[in-house]
């Protein structure tokens, strides 16, 4: 097979496009597993980590690099989840995601306006405790 600069691009868009197909099937409530959840919350993220990668110019493609990382994050995370124990380890990765989000806001308080920083700050405390 000849290999065309514009393959990974078709390839990116045809995983899109599935990616979007899996989501539609996956908000179906058919599933009560979490770590059916926790698959389509991490499906929802790499399409949207794959659309921005599409939308970044050739010019800055090495930007890329820190997408296609996360990408590759949630495989690993995912994996791991599945490997053993996959109810128990889909709670704790639940778990911790308000723990992620205080850090991230910590790190980062102006990704929120000022006025709601304060409620949303106090809601993930709420949510790491229980």
């Amino acid at each position: 097979m000849k290999s065309t600069a514009s393959d990974p691009e078709k390839l990116l868009k045809r995983t899109i496009r599935l990616a979007r197909k899996l989501e539609k099937l996956g908000s179906q409530p058919s599933s009560k597993k979490l770590v059916t959840t926790v698959g389509y919350g991490f499906l929802v993220r790499a399409r949207r980590l794959a659309m921005a990668l599409e939308t970044i110019p050739a010019q800055c493609a090495y930007e890329a690099l820190i997408l296609v990382r996360t990408m590759l994050e949630i495989f690993y995370d995912y994996s791991w989840i599945r490997l053993r124990r996959k109810h128990y380890r889909s709670v704790r990765f639940i778990r911790y995601q308000p723990i992620d989000m205080l850090k991230t806001l910590d790190v980062m308080p102006t990704a929120f306006s000022p006025a709601k920083l304060p409620k949303i700050r106090r809601r993930l405390i709420a949510e790491r405790s229980s």
